[in-house]
Parts: C-alpha cells; sequence; structure tokens
C-alpha cells in the first residue's frame, strides 16, 4: 500500500529537510514531496480558500496543500500542538474535500499525537515499522532538527559584522519567526544592515523546551498566566534580551494570534520598565514589504540614537529609555 503513497506536508523554513527524511523512513516504499518555497502564488491561493479572519500560517498550509494536490500528492501530513492550529487539520482537510480533491489525510495534533494513536494511524497507512522502530526513527529526526537548527543558529549569530553592532532580539509565534516568506524574510534585512540577530525560538524549543512552570517564571512577574501557545515565551524572552543589553527586541506575530495579543500589555510594560525598544510587527496576506522596511528603518534609526546618547547599550534593568509600539502594517 505505501508504494502507492505520494506524501506532501507545508513548508516552514528550512524542516521540510529533516520532515522528508522523517517520513521517508516511516514510509520507505512512498514518494515524498517535499512543499515549494512559499511565494505569493501560494499566499494568494490559500487565502483565496480560507475564512477571512483565520491566522496567516493557516491560509499558507492552505496554498501549500492545494499545489501539493495539483503536483499529485495523495497523502497529506499535517500536525500541530500548543493553540488553534492544532485544531486547523479538520477544517483544511473539509476544505480541500469540499474542493473535489480525493486523498488522504493524517493529522497528528492533539490525542492524534499520543505514541500508540499515531502508532495505529501510521500502521494503518501502511508503515512497515514496529513501535520501537518508530520511536526509534522520531528520536533521530529529533537529533537531526537539533544539529540543523545549531548550525542556523551558528550561521545567524556567527556571519561577520562591525566591531561592535547593534544586537536585535527577535521573538513571537513559532510560524511567523520561522517562516521567511511569512516575515518578508526579516532576519536577513537585519543582517544586511548589519545588525546582529538572536532568536530562541524553534521547534526544538516547542518540543524540548522547558515547562510552563517554568518558563512562567521567567517573567518575574510580568504574567501571572501563560495566555497560551508561544505568547509566554516572548514576555520571557524580551526580558531575557533587556536584561543582557540588546539593543531592541522585534515581536514578529500572525495578525490576530491571540497569544501574541495577550503577551503584548506585558511587553509594552516591560519595554518602559528596562528602557528597551520592541517593535510590535504583524502579518498577514496583504502586508505590505514596503512598510516594514520603512518601520525597520525607523526602528534601527532609535536604537542607534538610543546608543549614541546612553554611550553604549543598557547593560540591566532599571533605566527608562525609548519606547516604539506600532500595530498591523498593510499595503
Amino acid at each position: 500500500m505505501s508504494r502507492d503513497l505520494i506524501i506532501s506536508f507545508p513548508h516552514m523554513g528550512n524542516y521540510h529537510i529533516p520532515i522528508s527524511a522523517f517520513l521517508q523512513r516511516l514510509f520507505p516504499e512512498a514518494r515524498i514531496m517535499p512543499p515549494p518555497p512559499i511565494t505569493r502564488q501560494t499566499a494568494a491561493m490559500g487565502a483565496r480558500h480560507s475564512p477571512d479572519f483565520i491566522c496567516e500560517p493557516f491560509k499558507y498550509n492552505m496554498g501549500n496543500f492545494i499545489q501539493a494536490l495539483d503536483r499529485g500528492a495523495n497523502l497529506l501530513f499535517q500536525t500541530g500542538m500548543g493553540c488553534r492550529y492544532g485544531y486547523y487539520g479538520e477544517l483544511q482537510e473539509q476544505i480541500l474535500r469540499d474542493l473535489g480533491y480525493k486523498f488522504q489525510f493524517l493529522c497528528l495534533s492533539r490525542e492524534r499525537a499520543r505514541p500508540l494513536a499515531a502508532y495505529k494511524s501510521l500502521r494503518k497507512l501502511g508503515s512497515p515499522l514496529n513501535f520501537a522502530q518508530m520511536v526509534y526513527t522520531l528520536l533521530l529526526t529529533a537529533e537531526e532538527i537539533k544539529s540543523m537548527e545549531k548550525l542556523e543558529k551558528n550561521t545567524r549569530e556567527s556571519t561577520k559584522k562591525s566591531k561592535n553592532p547593534l544586537r536585535v532580539g527577535i521573538v513571537g509565534d513559532l510560524y511567523t519567526v520561522m517562516e521567511p516568506f511569512s516575515n518578508f524574510d526579516l532576519e536577513r534585512k537585519l543582517a544586511a544592515r548589519d545588525i546582529a540577530v538572536s532568536r530562541q525560538m524553534s521547534v526544538s524549543f516547542l518540543l524540548f523546551g522547558e515547562s510552563e512552570e517554568v518558563r512562567l517564571r521567567k517573567t518575574h512577574g510580568y504574567l501571572r498566566h501563560s495566555g497560551g501557545a508561544n505568547g509566554l515565551d516572548s514576555v520571557a524572552q524580551s526580558l531575557a534580551y533587556a536584561r543582557l543589553g540588546y539593543d531592541g527586541v522585534i515581536h514578529a506575530k500572525s495578525f490576530g494570534c491571540t497569544p501574541e495579543l495577550n503577551a503584548m500589555p506585558a511587553m509594552m510594560r516591560l519595554s518602559e520598565d528596562l528602557g528597551i525598544p520592541i517593535l510590535h510587527l504583524s502579518f498577514d496576506t496583504h502586508s505590505s514589504e514596503t512598510g516594514l522596511d520603512t518601520r525597520l528603518e525607523a526602528f534601527i534609526d532609535m536604537m542607534e540614537m538610543r546608543r549614541n546618547t546612553s554611550g553604549k547599550s543598557i547593560q540591566s534593568g532599571g533605566r527608562r529609555g525609548l519606547h516604539l509600539h506600532k500595530g498591523h502594517h498593510s499595503g
């Protein structure tokens, strides 16, 4: 059965590389069809067949699925936990079936991601691996993901800069931060402006990071409750960047992402308390790259003026500074 499968899945950064290897190990006789990089056509196609006010990742995933099905895929793989993204699979599947596509859908989210449930689903689709082999495959893929992320981090933070570049930390929801198309390749734009970029958010961070209780303590009172998904991490990481003396923080999120919206009041308060500028950027399929570039230039100018005024980056909290807070930037 598995030799007849043509499997595809949504695109996100470079994660298609280890995910393709993972699926090939699960279904050695199947054809794995990695998703092509997201383009404006992908986004437009996905948005056309998605609810208007649903978040950006849903629309991009829909575009990926439609492109994959048009190229011959007959099994779509989806996963997701932590926020409403984990419930999108059923809706995406129904929309695609309403469009007339015939396919199988493997959605490993929520309770279906539990080991025994996932094992049964994979065996039903024809995977020849037993439970122990599947666990080994998962652990191997996890190590591959960690290695890839380490390489990306070294590339991001070791790229040659001037002697004392501005330092910016990037926080936000997982998909928007990690899929370059969804944020107009924000990290590359900053690097091109001789800015040192740091980002902690990754799949490994999501899957193998600290407990919610520990992360909540790291917000040091700026949050009393998690708020869901990555909003808690945006606050905790912004606070850490401020205390490490970074020149600014960029908060990148999908337009309408509730956990990130919940995090913004706490981030605005810590920005005032610790004197670190925070730029809030909301992205959707209608966002303007020109608008982003304009706001980035203004933010960079602010950080440079702040550094020149103080004579050095702020080393710890307790000093008030400039604060930039803007909302959604649309074309």
